[in-house]
């Protein structure tokens, strides 16, 4: 690996910081002052966490969908908020084909899909959650349960969670730039650029990889030609940059983290082969 792609990668995950302090800043803000407050305002727009969750999330940066998945942790948002987040996200992507002619008519149709499908599917989660729940309820306190004491400033507090998850990206981001310097963007382009019917089921698989990577590979395949629109959608579906590593390291329930990417997944798979059959 070249230096230039290390300090890529540095850059990359270091960018996410002020939107995890952000996040973390609110929820130990919230937990020791603020939770009546944030509760009332909470209830007047959980209905739109959808509309907005999607609105923010197609921001290229990958940055909202960390942040969303920590404050979902902590039941701050809501699941069918995180996966509009999660559906909408546009990360390098949205940059590679704004920086290639080719690529810029089907921009907009790009964004557009994933903020409507990415409302569509959060209120549909949302709806069915109400009645067979994901997961068990979420206190904001377990969040910070013996990792810092009462009197500390919620700043350092903040900053000390910050730190752990930044770590934690950074680690399993060079770990997968690694990864794919060793094969790894070869065995994806063979894989993505197989048959055009199974291409969504392909490209939403290597979505869910957690990184900003797949989704570049993906722009780039799309604008060789060697996947359909409905693919290179499908796999932008399901890829939420580093938001899945980050769910699985501050939600501590699995089953509820597995059964989320499996809705993403079967999202982008969907939304992928109809695109593809009708558009």
């Amino acid at each position: 690996m070249e230096w230039g792609e290390l300090i890529d990668t540095f850059w990359e995950a270091t960018s996410m910081v002020p939107f995890l302090f952000a996040a973390f800043l609110l929820v130990e803000w919230i937990e020791k002052k603020g939770q009546e407050k944030f509760a009332r305002a909470l209830r007047k727009t959980r209905n739109a966490g959808p509309v907005i969750g999607s609105a923010l999330g197609c921001i290229p940066q990958c940055g909202f969908s960390a942040a969303s998945a920590n404050l979902y942790a902590v039941g701050l948002v809501t699941p069918g908020t995180l996966l509009a987040v999660f559906i909408s996200t546009s990360d390098e992507a949205i940059l590679v084909m704004m920086a290639n002619p080719a690529g810029i008519p089907v921009i907009g149709k790009l964004i557009l899909c994933k903020i409507v499908i990415g409302i569509l599917a959060g209120y549909l989660v949302d709806f069915w959650n109400k009645k067979y729940p994901l997961g068990k309820p979420k206190r904001i306190e377990q969040l910070c349960e013996n990792c810092h004491d009462e009197e500390e400033s919620i700043f350092r507090a903040a900053l000390e969670h910050t730190v752990k998850i930044y770590a934690f990206l950074l680690i399993l981001m060079l770990g997968l730039e690694v990864l794919m310097e060793l094969g790894g963007a070869e065995l994806v382009n063979r894989l993505a650029s197989g048959t055009e019917l199974w291409q969504p089921f392909v490209t939403a698989a290597i979505g869910l990889i957690p990184s900003c990577l797949p989704s570049v590979v993906l722009a780039e395949l799309f604008l060789q030609g060697a996947i359909s629109f409905g693919a290179v959608t499908a796999g932008l579906i399901a890829g939420a940059g580093v938001g899945v590593a980050v769910l699985f390291r501050s939600n501590p329930d699995k089953k509820e983290n597995i059964k989320i990417v499996a809705i993403l997944y079967g999202t982008g798979v969907i939304f992928g082969i109809l695109i593809q059959l009708f558009f």
